[in-house]
């Protein structure tokens, strides 16, 4: 949460630079811009459980997911973590990880969680990527 001194354009401007990993770089978030197929949109809900407004990273249609089921995400998680191009802590089970660190829940989570376990035949998130080499 951003305390009240923090302008709009600045949380927008925090939110942009984390997607891009650029953080500390300065870079603005141009809501004025025309997005493309890969662009970050920076969009908020207004007076969302007792905040004045929540800002979001939104992609557009780009790479989203119309019907995602725990066995889907599971095997792009895993996948991603393969990949080598992928930075390390980018991969989706890394992601994963960090949302259960945070307490973040979907209806999704715990099956998704399982479905990963099952691919990888580990017992943890953790065994998971040292076993695809990520750590």
């Amino acid at each position: 949460m951003l305390k009240d001194s923090i302008s709009e354009q600045e949380a927008e401007d925090i939110l942009y630079r984390r997607e891009l990993h650029q953080v500390g770089s300065g870079r603005t978030y141009d809501p004025l811009a025309k997005p493309g197929k890969n662009s970050i949109v920076i969009a908020a809900w207004p007076n969302l459980i007792g905040l004045k407004k929540i800002f979001y990273t939104d992609f557009g249609d780009s790479g989203k997911l119309t019907n995602p089921t725990p066995a889907l995400l599971a095997k792009l998680a895993v996948d991603s973590a393969r990949n080598r191009e992928v930075p390390e802590g980018n991969d989706g089970i890394s992601y994963l990880m960090n949302a259960n660190k945070a307490g973040i829940v979907t209806p999704l989570s715990a099956d998704y969680e399982k479905e990963i376990l099952k691919l990888t035949g580990t017992a943890s998130l953790g065994q998971a990527l040292a076993n695809i080499g990520r750590r």
